[in-house]
C-alpha cells in the first residue's frame, strides 16, 4: 500500500507564467533558519509571483527566481521545484548582489 505524505500549504501564489506555486509548513521551518528571512514568509511568495530575474536552478526542473526589494536585502531569491504546472518553493535566502544570469 503506498502512503501520501500529507503536507500543509503556508500559502500557494501563482508565478509569472500562471503557475501555482506552494511553500510547505518543513520548507519555511528550513528558510526560517536563515534568521534575516524569519517572518517574512509574504515576500518570499512576492518573489515568486513578481519575480524580475529568473534563471535554472542546480537540478532538473528547478529555478531560481529573483524579487528586488521584498526583503531584508536587494534581492530575494527563491528556489522552486516544478512539476508540469505546479511548483513547491524548497528555499529562500536573501541576496544583495545583482543576480547573474546564463548567457
Amino acid at each position: 500500500m503506498s502512503r501520501v505524505k500529507e503536507t500543509k500549504a503556508v500559502a500557494s501564489v501563482q508565478d509569472r507564467l500562471g503557475r501555482i506555486v506552494i511553500l510547505e509548513q518543513g520548507q519555511w521551518e528550513h528558510i526560517c533558519k536563515h534568521e534575516q528571512l524569519d517572518g517574512h514568509e509574504l515576500a518570499v511568495m512576492r518573489a515568486v509571483e513578481t519575480a524580475e530575474k529568473s534563471k535554472a536552478g542546480n537540478f532538473s526542473g528547478s529555478e531560481i527566481l529573483y524579487g528586488q526589494n521584498l526583503g531584508p536585502a536587494r534581492w530575494l531569491a527563491v528556489v522552486v521545484e516544478y512539476d508540469g504546472f505546479h511548483g513547491r518553493v524548497i528555499t529562500a535566502y536573501p541576496h544583495n548582489k545583482e543576480p547573474r544570469l546564463a548567457a
